[in-house]
């Protein structure tokens, strides 16, 4: 049964109509790429009829830029023997793959689930996927929608995906062109350092306990020099500091890297309060896997910021 569901695949990946076909590019420029799936060039084929999608499910409607091996699953009505999806609206592109098996809670619908790593270029904000079943004549079904919020690299505390939240006061972001282990270090103007190991603003009580409402470090990028995606790592404040604030770079470890460059980059909101603007920036270079010295020496220093201004 299995062989000839994929017969059936293959003979309707076959008869979609002759303005798509497969790219020898593979999706390496497009918006997202499906695991185990046909890549085509051309619209995403659409019916007024035919197979539907029944059902779509994802556990998370928000995506990070870059984010990788991210799963939506659903059903669609029991002839398909394809799933194609596609962004319409950011590429003339899209993918197909085979749907599964009989779905257990209904036997007149059939499985399916994607698996798919979406590009860093996609537009913060909300953006619609589309999925469409395919016979295996190749006729395809009405197209059913996903809506996706994809938030920006700088962080914003959500305000992309809803703009009723508000922005955050100050954004600190440093970011590095190779898989390398750089820490982004705060010196705030009580004389506090914020760092990898010490990431709240607000010192914990003795007790251990911290303050929810404390700015943090989001996160410690290419920790043991494993890929994240990222190469980046920002400090908010949901309210602006008092005070000069200076800000360093640290090479924790080169990761095989004779060099690494870097960028510190200091964001605020913008005069309408509708989207940060970039305030001042500085640039560095680590010229030597030798100016990687873990957690030991000094960090090297960026540039100043006086959050009072």
């Amino acid at each position: 049964m299995r062989r000839v569901r994929f017969l059936a695949f293959a003979a309707a990946i076959a008869l979609l109509p002759a303005c798509d076909s497969a790219s020898p590019r593979l999706g390496i420029d497009t918006p997202m790429r499906v695991s185990r799936a046909q890549f085509f060039e051309g619209p995403l084929p659409e019916g007024e009829d035919g197979q539907r999608i029944t059902y779509i499910s994802t556990n998370n409607p928000t995506v990070y830029p870059g984010a990788s091996g991210k799963t939506i699953d659903g059903r669609v009505d029991n002839e398909a023997v394809a799933i194609a999806v596609a962004f319409p609206e950011l590429s003339d592109t899209h993918w197909v793959l085979p749907a599964g098996a009989t779905a257990p809670e209904s036997p007149d619908e059939r499985t399916w689930s994607i698996e798919a790593d979406f590009s860093r270029e996609i537009p913060s904000g909300w953006q619609t996927l589309h999925f469409v079943g395919i016979d295996a004549d190749g006729k395809p079904g009405p197209r059913r929608e996903l809506d996706l919020c994809f938030l920006p690299r700088i962080p914003d505390n959500g305000h992309a995906c809803d703009p009723s939240r508000a922005l955050p006061e100050l954004v600190i972001v440093v970011d590095f062109n190779v898989d390398a282990d750089v820490d982004l270090e705060v010196l705030m103007p009580d004389g506090r350092w914020v760092t990898a190991k010490t990431p709240l603003v607000i010192a914990p009580e003795k007790n251990g306990e911290t303050d929810p409402e404390s700015p943090r470090l989001d996160r410690d990028s290419l920790s043991m020099c494993v890929a994240d995606g990222w190469n980046q790592e920002a400090l908010v404040f949901a309210e602006r500091p008092e005070g000069n604030i200076g800000v360093y770079a640290r090479l924790f470890e080169s990761c095989g890297h004779p060099s690494v460059r870097y960028r510190a980059r200091i964001f605020e909101p913008n005069d309408e309060g509708t989207e940060l603007e970039l305030k001042d920036e500085g640039h560095g270079v680590f010229l030597s896997k030798y100016d990687a010295r873990g957690s030991s020496g000094t960090p090297v220093h960026i540039l100043e910021w006086n959050a009072g201004d």
